[in-house]
């Protein structure tokens, strides 16, 4: 949740759609599970780079 508002902080998104944020939690989940290498922040970048 931290990581979503820092993110929409940096691209000027002063509100919070709780289904986006969900979905995107879910698939950062997802993401971890099938990269275990990779560290999490790179996964959020990478989710929200698919998302948008």
């Amino acid at each position: 949740m931290w990581y979503s508002g820092w993110y929409n902080g940096l691209g000027k998104y002063n509100t919070i759609k709780i289904d986006r944020v969900k979905e995107g939690i879910h698939q950062v989940i997802v993401y971890c599970k099938a990269n275990r290498q990779k560290k999490v922040i790179q996964a959020i970048d990478t989710v929200l780079k698919a998302m948008n």
